[in-house]
């Protein structure tokens, strides 16, 4: 039975399997569905993946169709590279943030679900997508959100949505691995051409 997190992932894979009929706009409220073509941003994107998976708003709205990468930012539990998981979502830019993508792969380089200009969604390397991006970066756990003040002053820990069938789940030895392998630094770089054209920067805004 596929877990959460290969649910999010598979449906990443159908958005870049219909990159073609899948537009670039923030459009609000976020389409929720299946059907195409449709038009989207890139945290419009990562939502959808998330309801198509079954799994809770990321950016904890109850998919009421509106969100952004600040939404991501406050509602999700921040986490470091080397815990990154497939599923997870990685947001650029100091809150409320630039611009944000899924983990497809989880690795030394993880390979990204991005939906941040016509051309997508689209497989990039992290590294690759860095070129594009601002330096600032920020690993969220798309399944675990960050507690309020009063949950936090109770002691409570907070809503977690448990991956026990996920093979990665809590291997300490895979991110001892990545903590030895050699850093992956975020920086800024000018546009560079890709397809013979510039890759621009998503500009989410809050709505």
């Amino acid at each position: 039975m596929a877990t959460l997190r290969e649910k999010i992932v598979t449906a990443a894979w159908w958005g870049i399997e219909h990159e073609l009929e899948i537009h670039y706009g923030e459009t609000r409220p976020i389409p929720l569905g299946r059907r195409l073509p449709l038009t989207t941003d890139c945290s419009g994107f990562v939502t959808l993946c998330y309801y198509l998976a079954g799994a809770p708003d990321p950016n904890g709205s109850r998919y009421s169709g509106y969100g952004w990468t600040g939404t991501l930012l406050r509602h999700l539990t921040a986490i470091g590279p080397v815990d990154a998981r497939k599923g997870d979502i990685v947001v650029w830019g100091a809150y409320p943030g630039r611009h944000c993508a899924i983990v497809l792969e989880a690795d030394d380089d993880p390979l990204l679900c991005s939906h941040g200009q016509e051309r997508g969604p689209i497989a990039i390397r992290f590294s690759a997508e860095c070129r594009y991006q601002p330096p600032t970066v920020a690993w969220l756990n798309g399944l675990h959100r960050r507690r309020s003040s009063m949950e936090a002053l109770a002691g409570a820990a907070p809503d977690e949505v448990r991956d026990d069938d996920d093979p990665d789940a809590g291997r300490k030895e895979r991110r001892e691995e990545r903590q030895d392998a050699p850093a992956i630094r975020a920086e800024a770089a000018d546009h560079e051409e890709q397809d013979g054209r510039a890759r621009p920067f998503e500009d989410c805004r809050e709505p």
